[in-house]
């Protein structure tokens, strides 16, 4: 008996040193940071993932799944990646921009990657014309950084003078396009939908519509 318990020890300790453990314990399954399986998993616990997890195979997750950091999901080379979901809730931020004396004012790659809704504080005379303007595509570099990437935005000048007008503009790189002319023009107490999508030359094309209120 002393024997195999010596052996046992042994197994254990050489299986930490080579960071190749992985714990099962009342149906948790942890995976140590850098390690990885070829294995079907059936965890009927918790399953917590201290390093990086690349699976090959389908995933069918039953209960709820938090992440704390970036989540990428790919086809491969030829196909692209589908993901079906019954209910789906999407964006960041609601964030208030500050501009004291109206005239431009320039986003971030930083606000745009963190907010999905901007919106001005109210202002007196210095908000009558605000020129929202849009990053370099230069910087897009986590915001957009592929090919065919896209991503939403809503801009509000609900705080604003019904005589000020927001206009969006280009940044260098930046495509403008609209519905109808001038829709790049909010109008204060409007609104504002801004969708924008990576190009193949690494250039952005920005579709901004004008949104007004119905009541």
């Amino acid at each position: 008996m002393k024997e195999y318990i010596k052996i046992v020890v042994v197994a254990v300790v050489a299986g930490l040193l080579s960071g190749s453990i992985v714990a099962l314990v009342g149906g948790n399954k942890s995976q140590p940071l850098g390690g990885s399986t070829a294995d079907n998993w059936d965890v009927g616990g918790n399953l917590t993932v201290t390093g990086t997890a690349a699976i090959t195979g389908a995933v069918t997750q039953t209960g709820a799944a938090t992440f704390s950091g970036a989540v990428t999901a790919t086809g491969g080379a030829t196909s692209l990646a589908t993901t079906s979901v019954e209910g789906f809730t999407q964006g960041a931020n609601a964030c208030t921009l500050t501009d004291a004396n109206g005239g431009t004012y320039s986003l971030t790659q930083g606000e745009m990657l963190n907010c999905s809704f901007f919106t001005f504080a109210a202002g007196g005379a210095g908000h009558e014309i605000v020129a929202l303007t849009l990053p370099a595509t230069s910087t897009w570099t986590t915001l957009l950084p592929n090919a065919g990437d896209s991503r939403r935005w809503f801009y509000s000048a609900e705080n604003l003078a019904a005589a000020t007008t927001t206009t969006v503009t280009l940044g260098t790189g930046i495509d403008i396009i609209a519905y109808t002319t001038a829709d790049d023009v909010i109008d204060g107490l409007e609104y504002a939908q801004i969708t924008c999508w990576r190009k193949t030359n690494t250039d952005v094309v920005c579709l901004t519509s004008e949104i007004l209120a119905a009541d």
